[in-house]
């Protein structure tokens, strides 16, 4: 919907502000979420599927289609759902394709650390529930000032790629320090650079994206797009889990880490075309 409402050139920007208001959910979704748990841990569950409804309800009543030509008959087909023959026909294009692959890495780097980071952070810091929703909650404090005082600016003045090499970098940076710490408090200066980075990737992944298809496709291959982030958030639960379960918290990061360098590589070795 964005990509359709907004010019090729300033779509990271306004990707960059939806980055920003994903964080401010960070801010009090941990909190609130934190909260409610004291009382019974269904309580969150049940407050989080009234806010969806709400969500649904005002997108209904106050969101314009984007869409001006609609067809007369809308059917909805299987491939509509799992985009099966989208995703070979995107694979096709080298570029189209690298931006997947890369994304996809991204997303599973950072999904693995954040989907196991409650155990992780209940392990290895001994932290309670409402503890982590507050480091969670750092994190998404930290989203919306670098989106809004310190990312676009430093897009404007060096430039998508060079701003995704910095987010990279912090990301993987992040993960080496969660390493080796072990403290609580001490903990909320690596979620620093993990704010800086998903707060640069993100937006500038999906920008890239769009930007590699005509505006007709940009709906689909963000559908793939979508399909392939999801398969990472199946795959990340269950790996954290069982390394979480079987090895020494640290290997957690140590694997998003492995992760965010091989990103790392293949982003470096990219065509600079």
């Amino acid at each position: 919907y964005i990509s359709d409402v907004t010019s090729p050139q300033d779509r990271t920007k306004i990707y960059g502000y939806s980055s920003a208001v994903f964080g401010a959910g960070l801010i009090f979704g941990p909190f609130i979420g934190g909260t409610l748990s004291t009382i019974n841990y269904s309580i969150p569950m049940i407050f989080a599927a009234g806010i969806s409804l709400i969500s649904i309800i005002l997108v209904i009543l106050f969101l314009p289609e984007s869409l001006l030509l609609k067809k007369e008959k809308f059917k909805i087909k299987f491939n509509d759902i799992i985009p099966i023959n989208e995703t070979r026909r995107f694979f096709k294009d080298s570029n189209v394709r690298k931006v997947l692959l890369l994304f996809f890495i991204y997303n599973l780097g950072f999904f693995l650390f954040i989907s196991g980071f409650p155990l992780y952070a209940l392990r290895q810091l001994q932290a309670t529930a409402q503890e982590v929703g507050f480091l969670l909650a750092w994190v998404g404090i930290l989203r919306v000032i670098f989106q809004i005082f310190l990312i676009n600016p430093l897009q404007k003045k060096f430039g998508e790629n060079s701003a995704l090499t910095m987010g990279i970098i912090s990301m993987l940076f992040t993960m080496v320090i969660f390493v080796f710490t072990i403290d609580y408090i001490l903990a909320f200066i690596p979620l620093i650079f993990i704010a800086f980075g998903t707060g640069v990737c993100r937006p500038v992944f999906t920008s890239k994206l769009t930007k590699s298809v005509n505006k007709e496709e940009t709906g689909s291959v963000l559908g793939v797009n979508n399909a392939l982030s999801s398969i990472g958030q199946i795959i990340s639960p269950i790996l954290a889990g069982v390394f979480i379960q079987y090895l020494p918290t640290f290997f957690l990061p140590t694997l998003s880490a492995t992760i965010f360098a091989i990103l790392f590589i293949q982003w470096i070795k990219r065509p600079k075309n």
